[in-house]
């Protein structure tokens, strides 16, 4: 009886270490996208995506934006650092890794514009303006130094 039972007992020790076994070659067949940051920004934002299962060769990895290529400029197998293209716009970061593929949620591409582009008078309450932005919805923002404000 007692032979009985330390063969079950060593059966069971056996079966669990070939599932084991399976898990983790199953878990390096995947690309697992943790966190991203930041979650926006304008052109040449450098964004740092934290994970699992990049390749550590760069140019086994690409990041795109919209279908625009963003150029990487760090990786190791827990992250991958890339900036942001010009004229990107707005939407989901797509990340390939080797032969795998993931998807981070949206990314808010911000437009700069020149300040000549924008009249800020006195008449609109703004005083010194300094750094303008312009969102997706076309929104304006410009920061006030005089006044220490951002006014849309």
């Amino acid at each position: 009886m007692k032979k009985l039972f330390l063969l079950l007992i060593l059966s069971i020790g056996i079966l669990s270490c070939e599932k084991n076994a399976d898990d983790n070659i199953e878990n390096q067949n995947q690309l697992l996208l943790k966190d991203m940051n930041p979650y926006k920004g304008t052109k040449e934002t450098i964004v740092t995506i934290i994970g699992e299962g990049f390749n550590i060769d760069i140019s086994l990895n690409k990041v795109t934006l919209n279908d625009k290529i963003c150029p990487i400029i760090s990786v190791d197998s827990n992250q991958i650092v890339f900036s942001i293209p010009e004229n990107a716009n707005s939407g989901n970061i797509v990340v390939n890794s080797g032969i795998l593929t993931s998807e981070l949620p949206y990314f808010t591409f911000l437009r700069t514009i020149n300040e000549e582009e924008v009249v800020a008078s006195n008449t609109v309450g703004i005083n010194k303006p300094y750094g303008i932005v312009k969102d997706d919805l076309d929104n304006l923002y410009v920061l006030d130094n005089f006044n220490h404000q951002i006014k849309k």
